[in-house]
């Protein structure tokens, strides 16, 4: 009878327990990005390259800088940082400290250590409102909990294998928080991100015979398509730019290249039906920016416009119409660019051309220009300043502000700069911040892109440099 009571007690506790506050302390904490951008490769889920909060205007200097742990020195060669406002996480190269977490003063709140590789410089890492973080090498995929919102007593909530090859371009999440990895010369991935579970991979073109040689030998083609590019999201249907790739990692002398509608379904068990070919858009590799969604229609560039063996850069616009696509419009522009669009939110978005060494304003309605910015004439500076970064627009529609590096590479005249043009003011200079100026080159220079943090409603811009660490510029803490 004792014996049986005490049962019926100890059920009863746990029933207590399991319905109060005790257990829920380890509930898990959904993944939820920044509504105002920022706290992914190029800000958010359509790339936009836009975070709608304001940058520091007055009395502006370098804040702080970290490069002493090994990944600090090693830089940022990718697109680096991201953050949520609050805390900034970034990857670097090197053999040690890949991933580093700072908050708003520069402290560091946390790093991977031996947990990532070299390869987890070609990825931007994810960051959600509560401080959790995505990121990756071309081993694993890892979600850092900096703050241990679910109370488990652990930071580092998983680590899963990538383990079909491939160098990941920056990890993005689909409306049903699927976290998706595209990869170049390897599958795009699908991963649970509440434990991390691998639930599907894909080879994108991998039935079908590209390569010339295998047509005509009438042989089975090993090669796929395959992406140097973020993909960008729409619910849970991805768009990733990829050209393809033979058994050696080589394209083929026409360079075939898709644009591909990818959806994602994470409840499907079978892992060939977890991710489907919807649809794609052939052009001519390869494509340097990321696709940007906008209103439903993607923008993208490609170095041809059909396959072929000559250059004949173009930027398309290809609308998803579900099932299929439609192209609304094509322009052919005589220089590459290396970076993505940015959206300006007064309409329209901007496109970085660094040989002509100006930043230029596109029509999304049928790709006419609309201004263009030089960049050497707004630095005013010795030595010929080209952009060399990622460009992220901050603010709003009535005062945005575009942040970029300006960089001279003539001999003797090397300087690095972070500037901020005010687009509203007639592309007018709001401030420049050197970095470095000298006779020997240096590369101690904002590459990759921007995010912002803020306290006390003082915001700070917060990047990493292609070599040498991390840095804020802000208002002086002196004003």
């Amino acid at each position: 009878m004792y014996k049986g009571v005490s049962v019926i007690f100890s059920v009863f506790v746990y029933l207590i327990l399991l319905t109060s506050g005790f257990t829920s302390a380890f509930n898990e904490i959904d993944f939820i990005l920044p509504e105002w951008g920022g706290g992914m490769a190029h800000s958010d889920p359509t790339l936009s390259d836009y975070i709608s909060l304001p940058v520091p205007k007055n009395n502006v200097e370098i804040l702080w800088h970290r490069s002493e742990l090994s990944g600090e020195k090693a830089g940022a060669k990718g697109n680096g940082i991201s953050g949520n406002g609050e805390i900034a996480a970034c990857t670097f190269s090197g053999v040690k400290d890949n991933l580093v977490i700072y908050d708003y003063h520069g402290n560091r709140l946390w790093s991977s250590g031996d947990l990532l590789n070299f390869y987890a410089l070609f990825s931007a890492p994810m960051v959600d409102i509560h401080g959790q973080v995505i990121a990756c090498d071309n081993r694993v995929v890892i979600k850092v909990d900096t703050f241990d919102c679910d109370n488990d007593s652990k930071i580092v909530e998983w680590i899963s294998e990538i383990p079909y090859g491939g160098i990941p371009f920056s990890p993005v999440i689909t409306d049903d928080g699927t976290i998706v990895i595209a990869t170049d010369r390897g599958p795009v991935y699908a991963y649970n991100i509440s434990d991390g579970t691998l639930i599907g991979w894909k080879f994108l073109g991998e039935d079908e015979k590209i390569h010339p040689i295998y047509k005509i030998l009438n042989i089975d083609d090993p090669g796929f398509f395959s992406t140097i590019n973020t993909p960008c999201v729409n619910g849970n249907r991805i768009y990733v730019s990829t050209q393809y790739k033979g058994p050696l990692g080589w394209p083929t002398l026409l360079h075939h290249a898709r644009l591909y509608a990818v959806d994602i379904d994470s409840d499907n068990p079978i892992n060939e039906n977890c991710i489907t070919e919807t649809w794609y858009y052939e052009y001519g590799g390869p494509s340097q920016a990321s696709p940007t969604l906008i209103n439903g229609t993607i923008f993208f560039d490609g170095y041809r416009e059909k396959p072929s063996l000559n250059r004949d850069i173009h930027i398309f616009a290809i609308s998803d119409k579900n099932d299929y696509w439609e192209e609304e419009w094509k322009k052919q522009y005589p220089l590459q660019t290396y970076a993505s669009f940015a959206y300006d939110p007064r309409g329209g978005f901007w496109y970085i051309d660094p040989f002509g060494g100006k930043l230029v304003h596109f029509k999304t309605e049928d790709g006419e220009i609309i201004e263009e910015i030089n960049i050497d004439e707004l630095v005013n500076e010795n030595g010929k300043h080209l952009p060399s970064s990622v460009m992220t627009i901050c603010g709003n529609s009535t005062n945005p502000v575009l942040i970029i590096s300006a960089s001279s590479l003539e001999p003797f005249k090397f300087s690095n700069y972070v500037i901020a043009i005010d687009l509203e003011s007639n592309n007018s200079l709001l401030w420049k911040i050197k970095l470095y100026e000298g006779l020997v080159i240096s590369f101690d220079l904002a590459f990759g892109q921007y995010t912002i943090l803020i306290k006390d409603n003082r915001p700070i811009v917060v990047f990493g440099s292609f070599r040498n660490g991390v840095w804020a510029i802000g208002s002086s803490f002196n004003n």
